[in-house]
């Protein structure tokens, strides 16, 4: 009996001792376990595309750098369309230059004319009277019939010799233009503008019944239209005498 009472106990040890030892191998590959679990965490390998980007990042870097100097000579060459109003300033005293001449050339046809003007002795012969009237300019606004202020003095003083013709004469005022616009147009404006001397020839004291106006546009060019002189002495009054008695 007292045999039997120790033998459990043993027997009790022997298989918690069988136990652990089963127990025990599991328990540590459970613990061990983790490390495995970790393995997705050590995904590092990721790190080549990492430094792909890293390396695509560079590149842009680089290409960006290496477009500066591009950036830098378009501002250098911008500024280059800057000095196209350089050439506004030129050209604008060119034309005042070609615009003064033009009025100096007027002045001294004009002065020519007032001169031959006042040559005339009474009785003169009609064609005397024409060669002068015709080497004077009247240089009317760009479409205007308006007739210069600069003319008054000579139109007066025209005047003044018509009234000396003899009875019979009639002379024409024939307006011209350039070739410039439209015929129908340039028919009609050069029409007001040999009016408009006419009345002003009326209005000095000279016989409305000598004197007819006649516009005829751009025809019977005295000089080229292909050149701004050409256009400016076509653009034009003429006198004629259309009868005589």
């Amino acid at each position: 009996m007292p045999m039997n009472r120790w033998i459990w106990p043993i027997l009790a040890a022997v298989i918690l001792v069988a136990i652990g030892v089963f127990i025990w191998p599991t328990a540590h590959r459970t613990t061990e376990a983790p490390p495995a679990a970790q393995a997705p965490a050590a995904a590092p390998p990721v790190q080549p595309a990492t430094k792909e980007a890293a390396g695509a990042g560079s590149a842009a870097q680089t290409s960006e750098q290496k477009s500066a100097p591009a950036q830098t000579a378009e501002k250098e060459t911008a500024p280059a369309p800057a000095q196209e109003p350089a050439a506004a300033p030129a050209a604008q005293t060119a034309e005042k230059k070609t615009v003064a001449a033009d009025q100096d050339a007027d002045r001294h046809a004009n002065d020519k004319a007032n001169a031959e003007l006042a040559a005339l002795q009474p009785g003169f012969v009609p064609k005397d009277l024409i060669a002068a009237l015709n080497d004077s300019v009247v240089n009317f606004p760009s479409d205007s019939a308006e007739v210069p202020a600069s003319m008054i003095d000579f139109l007066q003083k025209a005047a003044e010799d018509i009234k000396q013709l003899p009875n019979g004469h009639v002379v024409e005022i024939a307006g011209y233009t350039d070739n410039t616009g439209e015929q129908a147009l340039n028919v009609a404006l050069s029409q007001k503008r040999a009016e408009a001397v006419r009345q002003m020839l009326v209005k000095f004291g000279a016989d409305p019944e000598m004197l007819v106006a006649k516009g005829y546009g751009s025809a019977d060019p005295v000089a080229s239209n292909d050149t701004p002189e050409g256009r400016r002495r076509n653009r034009r009054i003429e006198y004629h005498i259309v009868k005589a008695p």
